[in-house]
């Protein structure tokens, strides 16, 4: 049986899609500042955390926040 090769490209994917789960429990179990969370996950700035964050859960860091905590979003 042939092992499967992953690209780099499959690697990066994997680890943000881990990096943004993380970042997601941190958000929704934790009241850290925003950017203790980006730090804890992985991410750099809070620009990029809240890019990667959208396209991942179609919606911003904070409103899954707010969600996580009061059940309402917007």
């Amino acid at each position: 049986m042939a092992r499967k090769r992953y690209s780099d490209e499959d690697i990066l994917k994997l680890l943000r899609e881990i990096e943004l789960k993380h970042a997601h429990q941190l958000l929704c179990q934790t009241d850290l500042p925003m950017m203790e969370v980006c730090v804890a996950s992985g991410f750099a700035s809070k620009s990029n955390f809240a890019h990667w964050y959208r396209q991942q859960y179609r919606q911003m860091p904070t409103q899954a926040r707010k969600l996580c905590f009061t059940g309402a979003a917007g």
